[in-house]
C-alpha cells in the first residue's frame, strides 16, 4: 500500500511531500519515550530495531554531567591562574622592598627615622612618627609618601627604624638619638594577594652603621 502511494505521489510530482514525511518519521524515532502504561520498557515510536534512541531523561543527566565536569576544569584553571599571580605578587613585593632598602642607604644615617617630604628623590619622601618601644630601643615608623603600582596591582611601603645601641654621652640624656652607633631598618611592603584576597606584608632588614 505504502508503495503504491509512493508511485501515486511520484507520478503527481510530490515526491518531495513524500520524503519529508519519512524524514520526519526517522527522526521521530531518535528519541523513544517510556511511558508507565508500557509493558516490558516498552518504547513507543517508529525507530527501526537497530536505531538505540535515548530518552529526553538520560539526555539531562548525560548534560549535567558535564557540565559538572566543565565547571570543575573551570575551576582548577581559576584557582591555577590565581596561583601564578600570587606568586608573582610575591616577587615583586620582595623586589620592592630591596630596592628601597638599597635606596635608603643614600639617606643621612643621622635623618633616616626623621619626616622628609620635600627631599629631591620623591621616592624616598616620608612621614615619620615615633619613638615607640623602650627607653633604650626606641623605635620609628615611616610611612612612604606614594604606592607603587605594578601590573594594575598596589604596592603600600614604609619602614621602622630601631635605635639598637646608643652611645653615652656626658650631661645629655639617655637615649639619645642623635649618638646612636647602630640602626636596624624594617623595610615593609603590603599587598592584597590575588589567591586569597587577603593583605599580605613582606619584611626585609638590614643594619646601618654610623661612618
Amino acid at each position: 500500500m505504502r508503495y503504491r502511494e509512493y508511485i501515486l505521489l511520484q507520478r503527481k510530482g510530490a515526491i518531495g511531500a513524500v520524503m519529508r514525511i519519512k524524514e520526519f518519521l526517522r527522526l521521530s524515532g531518535a528519541f523513544t519515550c517510556k511511558l508507565g502504561g508500557a509493558s516490558n520498557g516498552q518504547a513507543y515510536g517508529r525507530a527501526s530495531a537497530h536505531e538505540a534512541g535515548f530518552s529526553l531523561v538520560e539526555v539531562l543527566v548525560a548534560m549535567s554531567i558535564f557540565m559538572v565536569g566543565v565547571a570543575g576544569v573551570a575551576t582548577l584553571a581559576g584557582s591555577a591562574i590565581k596561583s601564578t599571580s600570587s606568586s608573582k605578587e610575591l616577587s615583586q613585593a620582595i623586589n620592592i622592598a630591596q630596592d628601597k632598602l638599597e635606596a635608603l642607604q643614600s639617606v643621612p644615617f643621622a635623618s633616616i627615622q626623621n619626616t622628609d617630604t620635600l627631599t629631591a628623590r620623591t621616592e624616598l619622601r616620608r612621614t615619620c612618627t615615633g619613638p615607640t618601644g623602650t627607653t633604650s630601643k626606641p623605635v620609628y615608623t615611616c610611612a612612604a609618601s606614594s604606592n607603587i603600582t605594578l601590573s594594575n596591582k598596589v604596592f603600600t611601603w614604609g619602614y621602622t627604624v630601631s635605635l639598637l645601641k646608643i652611645a653615652a654621652l656626658a650631661g645629655a640624656p639617655n637615649p639619645n638619638v642623635t649618638n646612636s652607633i647602630l640602626k636596624r631598618i624594617d623595610v615593609n611592603v603590603t599587598y592584597v594577594d590575588s589567591l586569597t584576597m587577603t593583605s599580605k606584608t613582606v619584611t626585609l632588614t638590614s643594619d646601618f652603621v654610623r661612618d
